[in-house]
């Protein structure tokens, strides 16, 4: 299955670089959310291509979802850092989650203007265009991704945790592209991703990716974290104590507006 993501992936990046840089429509879904031609076409070129392959259920970003009563779940970001792509930023990516009742099978996270390939399969390792990706050392300096979904309350929460967060450690980055972040956290660029109301599709691929690279995965508590959780932290084990500890207390969403994602 691995094999038929990757084809998709670079399938999709191909879609991506025929647009970068040009002309193209964009469609506002709302006052910060965008959809592009682009996210469209590459969206449907990994959709022929898997459903080409495999009858399993499909939530993604401009599809939407579908139930085949398969326990697989396709997890799909066509383009993630849509308003990097449009203004010419090369940081976004394709991502493509695969889930098994409610786990992270596989997934595969494509960068096609740096020709970068990050993959990985549940208790197989990460890769980096077939390069093994393995947690290293902490080592200066120590680089942290804080990132937001949309809505009032992800923006809030998002301030919350930075203020926490900067009491420690200055060296901070909002990169608008979670899927990218986590694998660049896979490969040691990063020591930390925290966000807070991303979609799963977000987030799908890049957080296997991290995991079998060896981070640890957990809502802004340190507990164990589910697909139906907005606060989700990723961090180098070295790490983990001292961030819970700087933002757990900001991480009390139940009477806010938690993700709508939840593959089951």
């Amino acid at each position: 299955m691995v094999k038929t993501m990757i084809h998709a992936a670079r399938e999709a990046g191909k879609v991506l670089l025929k647009y970068y840089g040009k002309s193209f429509s964009i469609k506002e879904k709302d006052i910060d959310n965008i959809v592009t031609e682009a996210d469209k076409e590459a969206e449907q070129k990994i959709l022929d291509i898997l459903n080409h392959e495999y009858d399993f259920n499909v939530f993604s970003e401009e599809f939407g979802e579908s139930d085949t009563k398969s326990d697989y779940t396709w997890i799909i970001d066509p383009i993630d850092g849509t308003s990097n792509f449009v203004k010419r930023i090369p940081y976004f990516c394709t991502s493509i989650g695969l889930f098994k009742n409610g786990l992270p099978e596989a997934g595969v996270v494509f960068q096609p203007a740096f020709e970068e390939l990050f993959h990985a399969e549940a208790g197989r390792g990460a890769f980096l265009n077939n390069r093994s990706l393995s947690i290293k050392e902490l080592s200066p300096p120590v680089l942290l991704s804080c990132n937001h979904g949309y809505g009032k309350v992800a923006r809030l929460k998002h301030v919350d945790a930075l203020q926490g967060i900067m009491q420690v450690f200055d060296n901070n980055r909002l990169y608008g592209a979670s899927a990218l972040d986590l694998a660049y956290l896979a490969d040691g660029r990063l020591d930390c991703f925290v966000t807070f109301g991303d979609e799963l599709y977000d987030v799908a691929a890049g957080i296997l990716i991290a995991k079998e690279a060896g981070y640890e995965i957990s809502n802004w508590k340190g507990e164990e974290w589910t697909t139906d959780m907005p606060d989700l932290l990723v961090v180098h084990p070295g790490l983990k104590n001292k961030i819970v500890e700087l933002i757990s207390g900001t991480s009390d969403w139940q009477s806010g507006e938690p993700n709508k994602s939840d593959v089951n």
